[in-house]
């Protein structure tokens, strides 16, 4: 601080640069605005970058469980087939057997095929579960997305506003103290 000899009062000086209270002020509240507009637009892009992370996991997700549907049905149709020539074969060693379709025999050859539907429901199954699943995570990513985006802009807000009060409260006979 120096003393103004005009005015007798102190003022804020740099070097040999003297300022006047007024000026002092609209230096530091354009500083602190200028923080504050820095710390908004980095809490934006904060946002807007994970929005972005989180809409490409949703869309990682979404191919994922569109290619475990597309594999669930080439695994059902590979063990349909499977078990048809497991069947065929069956039929074949009871004929080279001398056996026919009677009681025992028709009742082996029907729990094969019980067990060959049962194995493609299964496996049918287990490939909608997995495809639901990611499905959710898609629906989870985009929600995070969609969070983050807004978390940002509140982030933003939060800046502004924490600037604008640093700056009020130091107003000359201000009462409010800055954040």
């Amino acid at each position: 601080m120096r003393r103004d000899l005009s005015t007798g009062s102190y003022m804020p000086f740099m070097g040999d640069v003297c300022f006047d209270p007024g000026t002092a002020f609209l230096m530091f509240s354009l500083a602190t605005a200028a923080g504050g507009a820095v710390s908004a637009v980095g809490a934006i892009q904060q946002g807007q970058a994970a929005k972005a992370a989180g809409e490409y996991n949703a869309a990682v997700a979404e191919r994922n469980a569109s290619v475990t549907r597309a594999q669930t049905a080439a695994d059902v149709l590979a063990k349909s087939r499977e078990k048809a020539m497991h069947l065929g074969e069956l039929r074949a060693q009871f004929g080279a057997n001398g056996l026919d379709f009677s009681d025992s025999a028709l009742d082996v050859f029907q729990d094969h095929a019980t067990q060959a539907e049962y194995d493609a429901k299964l496996t049918q199954y287990k490939g909608n579960l997995r495809a639901a699943g990611y499905g959710e995570e898609a629906i989870l990513q985009k929600m995070g997305a969609k969070s983050a985006s807004t978390a940002g802009y509140i982030g933003a807000g939060s800046a502004v506003l924490g600037s604008v009060s640093k700056i009020a409260g130091s107003m000359p006979g201000s009462s409010l103290t800055a954040a």
